[in-house]
């Protein structure tokens, strides 16, 4: 279960000892795991914090219309990066900013990074389906 992998992963970052290999933490929409058990969360958080310094790279994707009720969790991470969001007021909460037109980002496809100097768009490239003969 995802609550077990949590645990074992946590128990992995105490043990790091300046090790060579690292993880990449994946978890689409936070707020699934954020409501899970006492335990889960305890552990995930205690990822969030210490995670990077111990070889445990966390990205998240987190529902915008539940961002709101997530500031906290939200809080442990530094860089965010924004797609397409109608709600402008949930962009200032969450990036500390005002989103621009964030709202006129291609769904799936354009997405923003907030920076000291503005916003950085960029796209994600389409994957041919055909490959060329050579």
């Amino acid at each position: 279960s995802a609550q077990h992998f949590l645990l074992q992963l946590a128990s992995w970052a105490e043990s790091y000892r300046r090790r060579r290999s690292f993880v990449l933490l994946l978890i689409d929409d936070l707020g699934l795991v954020a409501g899970a058990g006492t335990d889960a969360r305890h552990d995930l958080l205690s990822l969030l914090v210490h995670g990077p310094g111990r070889g445990i790279w966390p990205l998240v994707t987190v529902n915008a219309d539940r961002a709101a009720g997530m500031l906290d969790w939200l809080d442990h991470f530094h860089t965010r990066i924004f797609g397409r969001t109608g709600q402008p007021a949930l962009v200032e909460a969450l990036a500390g900013t005002p989103g621009g037109d964030l709202d006129q980002l291609l769904p799936g496809v354009q997405y923003a990074l907030q920076r000291p100097h503005g916003w950085l768009r960029f796209w994600i490239p389409a994957i041919s389906q055909e490959r060329s003969e050579s």
